[in-house]
C-alpha cells in the first residue's frame, strides 16, 4: 500500500483546517517524526506555516541551546572542570536550537527570523510581532513576566499550536508555573557575556523548576475539557490549537492550586 506523501499545499490545507489564518501570531511546537512523509522535509513545513499565517502574521519557536552550559552537562557525563574554559557560549547567529527538533531549528535559520539573547532559553520569531517580542529577555525566571513567551500571550488572538507532540512540550505552560504563587524553584548556571564589556563569566540565576512532565499533561488535559482546542490533522500528525492568553489564565491558577495542595510553598 502506498504511503501518503505530504506537500506544501497539503499542509497548508492541514493548518487551515484547524483555524490558523492569515495575520495571526502562533507558536510552535512540532516534531517532524510525526507528521510522516513531507516532501522537502522541516523545509516544507516551516514554509507552509508561514504560508498559513502570510506576510501579516506572526510565527514563533522555541530555540533552546546548550552551547553555555557547563561542559559535563552538554555531553552528559562528569568531567573535568577545567574543560569549562573551552566551553564556546551563546552565539545568537550561530548556536543551533537543542531538544526542539528540526522544524524549530530550520525556522532558526529561515531569513527574516529574529532570536531573543537568552544564552540558554531563547525564543524565535519572524512576523511583524517578532522584533518586540525578542527584544529583552530576562536571564532569571526566563519564562516570566515581560519576557518573550509572556509577551506572546499578550498578542492579540494568539494562538499555539502543537504538531504531533503533547502538552509536555508547551513552553507557554514554563510562564504559567512562573506567574503561579505556588512554585518549585531551581538555579541554572551557564556563560554569560557581558554584551557591553565581552567579559565572559559564570553566572547562576534562579528559574522555575520545570514541571514539564510531571503537571503539564494533566493542566493541558483540563484545559481541554474547559475551553475550546482545535483539533484536526496537518500531515500526519495530530494537531492542537489554543487561545494562548486563554490557556496561560487558566493553566496558572491549576499550576498554582495544585502545586499548593501538593505541599509546595509561595516563591
Amino acid at each position: 500500500m502506498k504511503r501518503t506523501v505530504w506537500t506544501r499545499a497539503a499542509l497548508l490545507e492541514g493548518l487551515r483546517s484547524v483555524g490558523v489564518a492569515q495575520g495571526g501570531a502562533v507558536f510552535v511546537h512540532a516534531s517532524m517524526g510525526a507528521m510522516g512523509p513531507v516532501l522537502g522535509g522541516a523545509r516544507t513545513v516551516v514554509a507552509a506555516l508561514a504560508d498559513a499565517v502570510g506576510a501579516e502574521g506572526t510565527l514563533a519557536m522555541p530555540a533552546f541551546s546548550i552551547d553555555a552550559y557547563p561542559a559535563s552537562r552538554q555531553l552528559g557525563r562528569d568531567l573535568n572542570p577545567s574543560l569549562d574554559e573551552a566551553v564556546p557560549g551563546f552565539d545568537a547567529a550561530l548556536s543551533p536550537a537543542a531538544g526542539v527538533g528540526a522544524i524549530a531549528e530550520t525556522f532558526r535559520t529561515w531569513p527574516g527570523t529574529r532570536r531573543s539573547g537568552h544564552p540558554v532559553v531563547s525564543i524565535c520569531a519572524r512576523g511583524p510581532a517578532a522584533a518586540g517580542l525578542v527584544r529583552r529577555h530576562a536571564l532569571a525566571f526566563a519564562c516570566g513576566e515581560g519576557t518573550p513567551l509572556h509577551s506572546f500571550a499578550l498578542v492579540p488572538d494568539s494562538k499555539v499550536l502543537l504538531l504531533g507532540v503533547g502538552w509536555n512540550r508547551c513552553s507557554l505552560l514554563h510562564t504559567a508555573e512562573t506567574l503561579a504563587a505556588h512554585q518549585r524553584v531551581k538555579h541554572r548556571r551557564f556563560l554569560w557575556s557581558d554584551p557591553e564589556t565581552g567579559e565572559r563569566f559564570w553566572r547562576e540565576t534562579s528559574d522555575v523548576a520545570d514541571d514539564g512532565d510531571r503537571l503539564f499533561p494533566l493542566v493541558g488535559e483540563r484545559f481541554e475539557e474547559m475551553e475550546a482546542v482545535a483539533r484536526g490533522h496537518v500531515g500526519a500528525a495530530e494537531a492542537r490549537v489554543a487561545d494562548a492568553a486563554s490557556l496561560l489564565g487558566f493553566a496558572s491558577g491549576w499550576i498554582d492550586r495544585r502545586n499548593a495542595a501538593d505541599g509546595v510553598v509561595p516563591g
